[in-house]
């Protein structure tokens, strides 16, 4: 492929990635170049959804990218997995499918990013899905991500029963977390059709494989950005050792996700005059936003033990488990294989002094000492469980993430800091006693036997306090490395148009 010339570049195949290649090549106008450091997304695990569990420690199709010792939590490091395949990350994660806060939209265009209402945004949405689930003339029904509402397609007696304990506990139900009302609890919408994952690459790749004026890359690992002056003009990528290159005529567009898009950037010059100049790299653009105000949900959950034989723990535990669940899926496409963990959420407030919704809460059919990406049964109680976790939706600590090397093979230090502002830590403990509260309804006692973790005799705020630092996980959802903001603040502007140079985009 040395020295090829496209209209397009376009740097990772992820959902962002997948979604522009399939808009720029459709009328045949231009050439795009797709390069995906990953391989194809033919495994088995990935297409049926509780495959992810197979794939988050598997480094074939995931970046095993490690926080630093995080100060506010006990000096642990978090495990941040990132989708290393055609898809990206859509390939590997939860599929919740989430429109997201309006509120949140429409205080990004107040603050100067033209067309970022949700007003805007929301035919774009439409586009973007089939929702299989929905007659609605808000919901989009022709686009190419399809959409599964997991109550009317499989349903289930603890998501059942959770959804009724919100309802006793003052949570109301929402009809469409999209398009009614954000705040409430219900069965998830996941990214799927017929039990089987619909990753970007299934929506958007697969069906123009063959499309001329598209060129998909594998295994193509892109090295820095290229410029001719201050217009960016190619990409360097790395395939089995041997060194390539690729021109674009018009523009390149980075989406090689929250992590890697601002390594790229720094890798090429564009970054802190300082941190460059210190590992040696040649200043293209001085930019010391690169990278900086990244934010993550930190998740914190209770754990119980349930006498209803339906969850993850049976499923890995329980060889007759193994054969029934298979079965059911063989012949329906549901149960445990076609979702993962988590079946149904409330969008709500952690106190009811808060003004507005502040967390999520999740039911998930799994509970063990650690997420579940980092073991296959090791880590999985030996008893029918479940967890209520959840996540403040809008933390207020902020982090970084910085290349260490000039090495585009070295990991850049992905810092979240996760508990570093208080107010935080103060709403996961508001968090924790909301699921007690919740798990403490009518439906859910009668499903539960005990909770396990933390346990009973943690009951102060502070014993809470050291649980959530000695606990908590990744929701896997960190953003900001790339912000939109006026030039002297942020990356991009409202266009996503990396500040200070030309030819290049940020989309992530």
């Amino acid at each position: 492929m040395d020295d090829a010339i496209f209209d397009y570049v376009i740097v990772g195949a992820g959902s962002a990635g997948c979604a522009l290649a399939s808009r720029l090549s459709g009328d045949g106008r231009y050439s795009v170049a797709l390069l995906e450091a990953g391989g194809r997304d033919r495994s088995i695990w990935i297409h049926i959804p509780l495959g992810v569990g197979k794939l988050l420690g598997n480094e074939t199709y995931a970046w095993p990218f490690q926080s630093e010792p995080q100060a506010h939590m006990a000096g642990q490091p978090i495990y941040s997995p990132r989708g290393k395949v055609l898809g990206g990350s859509s390939a590997l994660n939860g599929m919740a499918y989430v429109w997201g806060d309006p509120a949140i939209y429409d205080a990004w265009a107040a603050n100067g990013l033209a067309g970022w209402d949700f007003a805007s945004l929301k035919p774009y949405f439409m586009r973007m899905e089939n929702a299989l689930h929905s007659a609605s003339p808000e919901r989009g029904h022709a686009g190419p991500v399809k959409i599964t509402d997991l109550g009317v397609r499989d349903p289930d007696p603890l998501s059942d029963a959770f959804i009724a304990a919100c309802g006793e506990a003052g949570i109301g139900e929402t009809a469409d977390y999209n398009t009614r009302s954000y705040e409430g609890v219900r069965y998830l919408e996941q990214t799927a059709e017929n039990g089987r994952r619909c990753s970007a690459a299934v929506a958007y790749l697969h069906p123009i494989a063959s499309r001329r004026g598209l060129r998909v890359e594998t295994h193509a690992h892109a090295t820095r950005v290229l410029f001719d002056g201050d217009r960016a003009c190619g990409v360097e990528f790395s395939r089995d050792g041997e060194r390539h290159t690729v021109t674009a005529r018009r523009e390149i567009v980075l989406a090689a996700g929250t992590i890697q898009s601002p390594q790229l950037l720094e890798l090429s010059g564009i970054g802190g005059r300082q941190r460059l100049a210190d590992l040696g790299i040649p200043l293209v653009h001085d930019n010391p936003a690169v990278g900086e105000g990244i934010s993550d949900h930190l998740q914190v959950r209770c754990t119980y033990e349930t006498h209803i034989p339906i969850t993850i723990n049976d499923l890995m535990r329980k060889p007759l488990s193994k054969i029934r669940f298979a079965w059911q899926y063989l012949t329906s496409r549901t149960g445990p294989l076609a979702g993962t963990s988590s079946k149904a959420h409330a969008i709500t407030r952690s106190t009811p002094v808060q003004p507005r919704a502040d967390v999520m809460v999740r039911i998930y059919h799994i509970s063990g000492q650690d997420r579940y990406s980092r073991s296959a049964t090791g880590g999985i109680d030996p008893y029918s469980g479940f967890t209520i976790g959840g996540f403040k939706l809008s933390p207020v600590s902020r982090g970084s993430i910085h290349i260490v090397s000039a090495d585009p093979f070295a990991a850049p230090a992905l810092q979240p800091n996760y508990l570093k502002d208080e107010a935080d830590l103060r709403t996961a403990v508001d968090l924790l006693a909301l699921v007690r509260h919740i798990a403490d309804q009518p439906s859910l006692r009668e499903v539960i036997v005990a909770e396990r973790r933390p346990g009973s005799e943690v009951t102060t705020e502070a014993e809470l306090a050291d649980y959530i630092r000695a606990s908590g996980q990744t929701a896997w959802h960190t953003v900001g490395a790339c912000a939109m903001g006026a030039a002297g603040k942020g990356v991009v502007d409202e266009r996503l148009r990396v500040h200070g140079v030309r030819g290049l985009r940020v989309a992530d």
